[in-house]
């Protein structure tokens, strides 16, 4: 009776609100957010951890303070894999810290403050929305809070109870959540000295929060001072090693500051007499004139709606949370590699548009463009940067990450197997690094280095199948000679090793020398003399049209001809081929306008160029960008 009672009153209402918060935050984050973006981490989110079952991996964890929530919390983060069960684990993990923050202050205060106590979930939003991985460091915050909690019933039976109760959970909570322990020790001397009014206990619970780290991190576990006070809060060394995390930290900072400003203020609140406002202000101006009744009217007829205002500021501070915390351009640089790795060429594309211009949106959105047919007609209504191609100006790590699958898909498994090496220092092991080391060594014949790579895999909880048949394929035949991946990378892989520098593009023409029909060298090749605007080079080549199946010249490739014979005056070679006339038509209409108009009014002429030739080479030979056909009504100037 007292449970329906509860649910049919205020806080059956109240209960039914943050029910629909976290039921839109799930939602949010679901259907927006795609958490599987941060499992993914396309090379900007460096701290993401890998887990792998068995005893040897979990005992790394053991040696040191914080290890456990660690171990935890990277077996949980395993399922930001999933669509729907990564927004579940974030909302379930941002509810827990609600409910916990709500009975902390309840224990101590007496208050119901339920909204309250939906901000930590809010500021957890905001880290989502930006793409950052913050889930060992709040899962440390959510086991302080909890224990926190159970400190705080033990203490109200008495302070020699407490006492004990916080040595024993000091030495626990400590082990088990490292530097968040501090949080723990914050929360419950504050309960101590100023809800409870016990300065003796409360100044031993301060003395023992610097004394439990030394002795227990310091002189027992062994770990330097530093990481005994600060492992798994916001502002640990390694956080701060990471640029994306480390953006982030001022919000996980006010996260793990929240609880003990509010509880301060409640306790400074309780200090300060109470006061009327007409015992503040007697005389004051709106008595005389009648407004301070009719305001109190005003106030009085809104608050006989108390749940539309709850529900309204409800709304308000989860979409304060979407609005600033969302960073939909972060997104489109996750999306695009998150895509490309599934060869969802079509989505890749889609989800380009978000941040057109980004070197590494224009390299996979190129990829994309080759694996659906479309790179030889359509690579110039979308902007182009000759270094984006490859990224061969580009040496960090992000870049590392973003090219080995291009290199692969290209034959290039030297220089994938360097690039992924590097990753794997860097990212640590990865499956997606461990899958693909696996596919270079067994293209290579290096099968025990393939082993080592397929063996960890097995240890993972979504790639073990996957390492299990590779497994079985190499043991029944070593060369793998039936496996049509292995083999299609050692059909186009080069002979001969060159020494490793820096990408050069006489690499695509080396893997046209081992591979006549090797169509994605040929066209990123062609595609870099064009972008670098070397027509000589791109003419030099055009006669390898005829090892593949073009029926006609593509529509890029023949404006780059008569650019090249109209600069020249030379005459090339198209093995039997003809421009065709509307590509002629199209190289007139457009020099009658650029000669013609250019002179008289610059602004116009270029707009009407854009917006007729924005997408063709022609356009991008002459002002050096491309991509300008469906952007050119918002251009107001010239370039």
């Amino acid at each position: 009776m007292k449970l329906v009672y509860k649910l049919s009153g205020a806080n059956g209402g109240k209960a039914a609100r943050c029910a629909l918060f976290f039921t839109v935050y799930y939602l949010f984050l679901y259907l927006v957010v795609d958490l599987r973006l941060i499992y993914h981490g396309g090379g900007l989110i460096m701290n993401f951890p890998a887990f792998f079952l068995g005893w040897g991996f979990f005992r790394q964890f053991l040696g040191f303070p914080g290890g456990i929530v660690q171990y935890l919390s990277a077996l949980l983060s395993q399922f930001f894999r999933i669509a729907w069960a990564s927004p579940l684990v974030v909302t379930a993990q941002a509810a827990l810290i609600s409910f916990v923050t709500f009975s902390i202050i309840k224990t101590a205060t007496s208050r119901r403050s339920f909204y309250a106590a939906l901000l930590p979930a809010a500021l957890l939003l905001v880290l989502y929305g930006q793409y950052t991985y913050h889930f060992v460091t709040t899962t440390a915050l959510l086991v302080a809070l909890v224990f926190g909690l159970l400190q705080m019933k033990i203490s109200s039976k008495g302070a020699t109870t407490g006492l004990a109760g916080f040595i024993l959970l000091s030495v626990f909570v400590y082990y088990v959540s490292g530097g968040a322990y501090l949080l723990f020790a914050a929360v419950s001397f504050i309960n101590e000295l100023l809800f409870k009014r016990r300065p003796l206990p409360a100044i031993l619970y301060l003395l023992l929060a610097v004394a439990v780290p030394y002795i227990e991190g310091v002189l027992i576990l062994g770990v330097s001072i530093i990481d005994a006070f600060t492992n798994l809060l916001p502002f640990h060394w390694r956080t701060l090693s990471h640029e994306v995390a480390g953006r982030m930290v001022t919000v996980v900072c006010v996260l793990y500051l929240f609880l003990p400003v509010l509880l301060l203020a409640f306790a400074i609140q309780r200090l300060m007499p109470s006061a009327s406002l007409q015992q503040q202000n007697p005389g004051n101006l709106f008595d005389k004139t009648g407004l301070l009744p009719l305001i109190g009217k005003w106030c009085r007829a809104i608050f006989a709606h108390r749940w539309l205002v709850d529900s309204l500021a409800l709304l308000a501070v989860a979409a304060a949370a979407v609005f600033f915390g969302y960073n939909s351009r972060q997104k489109t640089l996750l999306s695009v590699d998150f895509y490309a790795h599934q060869a969802d060429w079509k989505k890749v594309l889609a989800a380009g548009s978000g941040n057109p211009t980004h070197p590494y949106v224009i390299h996979a959105v190129n990829r994309a463009l080759y694996h659906t047919g479309r790179m030889t007609d359509d690579m110039f209504r979308y902007p182009q940067q000759p270094n984006a191609l490859l990224l061969t100006n580009d040496t960090s790590w992000p870049a590392y990450w973003r090219v080995f699958d291009t290199y692969l898909d290209l034959g290039l498994v030297n220089l994938a197997e360097h690039a992924l090496t590097q990753c794997l220092e860097i990212y640590g092991r990865q499956p997606v690094i461990l899958r693909r080391l696996a596919l270079v060594n067994m293209a290579k014949g290096n099968t025990g280095a393939a082993r080592v790579c397929l063996g960890a895999l097995s240890k993972t909880l979504f790639d073990a199948n996957w390492a299990a048949d590779y497994l079985e394929k190499i043991r029944i035949d070593p060369n793998l000679s039936a496996d049509a991946q292995v083999q299609q990378l050692r059909r186009l892989m080069p002979q001969q090793d060159r020494e490793f520098t820096a990408f050069d593009p006489n690499l695509l023409l080396d893997l046209l020398d081992t591979n006549r029909q090797n169509r994605m060298a040929f066209e990123y090749s062609m595609a870099f003399y064009m972008l670098t605007m070397q027509l000589d080079k791109f003419a030099d080549n055009l006669g390898r049209l005829n090892d593949f199946d073009y029926p006609q010249i593509p529509k890029l490739y023949e404006q780059a001809v008569l650019i090249h014979q109209t600069n020249t005056k030379k005459i090339i070679q198209l093995s039997g081929r003809q421009i065709s006339e509307q590509t002629r038509r199209q190289l007139n209409e457009f020099l009658y306008i650029y000669l013609t108009k250019w002179a008289a009014n610059k602004q116009s002429a270029f707009r009407e160029l854009a917006g007729s030739y924005g997408d063709t080479y022609l356009f991008y030979y002459t002002y050096g960008f491309s991509g300008m056909k469906n952007t050119v009504r918002n251009a107001g100037n010239e370039p």
